[in-house]
């Protein structure tokens, strides 16, 4: 867009804003007309699920009021066992949904000479039947100890082989002042009845219904090899279909709702209805394609769109034949423009004589080509020389951190020492420098800082680093080889750069150290008892200033369990943003900390104190810290 013509833009503006507002329209009256299709499709739903439910509940409920009755009928009293029989069989044909009943008492509580006494009637004997092991049924046993009505889950009645649910009564006798459970009694129902209403429910031409036990086991469904074999869990496991493990949890809740759900065959969205059987905490469930209630909906609205489309095209004729006829003069000016733009200045303008909008336009391009090849030449010129600092720059800080220490020495080793070190420059490149190595019996460690900053700063470092290594090859007394560096730093140093720095020398054996500071921060010594000692001797001025400049040393020793710390003044000089330095105090405030396990440790320690006393300050100086342990 940024790139195309102005008439292309008048017309793509136009176009797509008259298409936006159709399509906002398009869309309000879309959502409008799903909400109350939905609201309409849900009304309907919710009352075939409710016409379904009531018919179930009703014939439910005329088997529990049939099992009521001859169970009040059976209320305290003793019936003889040929009218038990007739009994029996007039429960079963008093209710066509009851295809056969049981009726069993307690221990001695029917007859005080019989222990057990059972007796049942199916439609498919025609014959009332005794039985004894009913005591052992889960039906049986939990009318005794709930002493309360209700269904069970589906199950193949061993009889008739055929899947049933059964209705369970207790039955009562008088004890005193109390009711006592002395039997129960349970009507069976075959679920065939209930698929038969399940399986009339139609929803479109793809929705079907199904009948969900309280546990979540199928006791209608289309397929018939679901009925009893599979659950809403199985079944959301073998079709990869979570939204069943969902229903399944919100229908313990008792309510109706509606979920969304997948065709795992088809990937087509769906609407799935769920509603509770409140006798028996059973759900009915309907399940429906979106797209056959959207269908005519998306229709209408399919049809809007093409007109849409079609009104844009004959806008976009229309637009475009005159915005052509407008902008049909800058045409020519655009091209132009474009070669300038690629770095063609020397590209001929045409002759534009008059003085509108495209004339002052003509008049610009030509004092814009004209300033543009003045400018190009200058920003080259700039940028090669910009360019090349900057990889003097780089290349100088590369070569800087290369000359530090990256190998460190961990205890334990044969030397007994623990040395970390942290240099952290500021800028790109840093005018710090610490060092150490070995000689012969002598462990060599330095820490210096430049004075200035950039390149210059960063090559006396470098230069100083060199000569402290040249010079310990031959030399052994600390003022002396201070001395030496002092002498040949001082030569050619016309910018009168200068490096405080300090040298100490230790024998590895006993841990005695002569050491010169020229000019540099005094170090500390944190003491085997913990104390910190302050090491407030300086040998000299810092180096580069005066040549042949004489240098002194003193000694001390660093003793098993003893730290040396040396450091820069951009640890002391650090400055948060209210200007407040983090200064000798707080550095000697954090030594006296704890006992640290490691010179790492430590190091890393005084790091972290100076960077969150800084904070989000700028880093105005470098940070260099050199920790020397000697341990057991």
């Amino acid at each position: 867009m940024r790139n195309k013509g102005i008439a292309f833009k008048l017309i793509t503006s136009i176009l797509l804003s008259v298409i936006f507002i159709f399509f906002i329209l398009i869309y309000y009256n879309y959502t409008k007309s799903k909400k109350i299709v939905e609201n309409n499709i849900e009304l309907s739903i919710d009352k075939i699920a409710e016409s379904a439910i009531d018919s179930i509940e009703f014939k439910l409920k005329s088997v529990e009021e049939t099992t009521r009755i001859f169970s009040f009928m059976m209320f305290d009293r003793i019936v003889p066992i040929d009218i038990s029989k007739r009994f029996a069989q007039a429960v079963a044909e008093s209710n066509p949904m009851i295809y056969g009943n049981e009726i069993a008492f307690e221990p001695y509580s029917y007859y005080k000479d019989s222990l057990y006494f059972g007796i049942g009637y199916s439609e498919k004997t025609g014959e009332p039947f005794f039985y004894h092991d009913y005591h052992e049924k889960d039906w049986y046993k939990k009318i005794i100890q709930s002493k309360k009505a209700f269904w069970t889950d589906p199950f193949i009645n061993a009889a008739t082989n055929e899947l049933v649910c059964s209705f369970c009564m207790p039955i009562f006798k008088i004890d005193g002042d109390t009711f006592e459970v002395t039997g129960a009694m349970k009507s069976n129902v075959p679920i065939s009845w209930l698929d038969n209403v399940i399986s009339k429910i139609e929803v479109y031409e793809s929705g079907f219904a199904t009948l969900i036990s309280k546990n979540g086991t199928f006791i209608s469904h289309p397929k018939k090899e679901y009925i009893n074999n599979e659950s809403l869990n199985s079944l959301a496991d073998k079709l990869n279909m979570p939204g069943l493990k969902r229903l399944y949890n919100l229908k313990k809740t008792g309510e109706r709702g509606h979920l969304e759900f997948k065709d795992i065959n088809t990937g087509k969205k769906g609407i799935l209805v769920y509603a509770p059987v409140a006798e028996n905490n059973w759900t009915i469930a309907i399940l429906f394609l979106e797209k056959e209630y959207y269908g005519e909906l998306n229709v209408l609205h399919r049809n809007l769109i093409i007109i849409v489309i079609l009104g844009a095209i004959i806008l976009f004729l229309l637009i475009s034949f005159i915005s052509n006829k407008i902008t049909k003069p800058l045409k020519e000016l655009s091209i132009i423009t474009k070669g300038i733009g690629a770095g063609n200045f020397n590209v001929k303008l045409p002759m534009i004589k008059s003085h509108d909008e495209v004339g002052q336009l003509n008049h610009s391009l030509q004092l814009m080509q004209n300033e543009l090849k003045s400018y190009i030449d200058n920003l080259k010129n700039v940028t090669i020389a910009k360019e090349k600092i900057e990889s003097d720059v780089r290349i100088a800080g590369e070569i800087q951190q290369s000359l530090i220490p990256k190998i460190f020495l961990e205890y334990p080793n044969k030397y007994g020492l623990d040395v970390y070190g942290i240099l952290k420059p500021a800028k790109d490149i840093s005018g710090d420098l610490f060092d150490f190595f070995f000689i012969d019996d002598h462990f060599y460690f330095a820490i210096g800082d430049v004075a200035g900053k950039g390149v210059p700063a960063s090559q006396f470092m470098a230069i100083t680093r060199t000569l402290l290594r040249a010079n310990s090859k031959k030399l052994i007394s600390p003022d002396v080889i201070v001395s030496e560096i002092n002498n040949e730093l001082c030569q050619g140093n016309e910018q009168e750069i200068f490096v405080t720095f300090f040298l100490g020398i230790m024998e590895l054996e006993s841990g005695k150290i002569q050491y010169c500071n020229a000019g540099h921060n005094y170090p500390y010594i944190i003491r085997s008892d913990s104390s910190v000692e302050t090491i407030n001797k300086k040998h000299g001025l810092p180096l580069g200033l005066f040549k042949e400049k004489e240098y002194k040393y003193d000694k001390l020793s660093l003793n098993t369990g003893e730290s040396f710390i040396l450091y820069t003044d951009g640890i002391t000089e650090a400055e948060n943003k209210n200007k407040e330095l983090f200064d000798d105090k707080r550095l000697k405030d954090t030594l006296h900390l704890r006992k640290f396990s490691s010179s790492k440790v430590l190091t890393n320690t005084i790091i972290s104190r100076v960077e969150e006393f800084v904070d989000d300050a700028e880093q105005s100086d470098d940070l260099t810290i050199l920790v020397i342990s000697r341990r057991d």
